[in-house]
């Protein structure tokens, strides 16, 4: 279902805030999102792929940056 994953330089590097960003790929479109306390924040565009398969992209992305 991903195309491309990779990672980015994580924001607020260092600080209290600092989240891990992460760009991917789907069909063709880029999206970009932020991971911290667990949790996957998307930026805009999100994905708006049915909830079935937004759950699985989500986990495959959980699982990837959790290598």
């Amino acid at each position: 279902m991903i195309e491309n994953f990779q990672m980015e330089e994580p924001l607020f590097l260092g600080q209290v805030h600092e989240c891990q960003q992460f760009t991917l790929t789907i069909k063709g479109t880029e999206f970009k999102g932020v991971f911290k306390d667990d949790e996957i924040n998307w930026y805009h565009p999100q994905p708006t792929i049915e909830n079935d398969h937004r759950v699985a992209i989500e986990f495959e992305v959980y699982s990837l940056l959790k290598q």
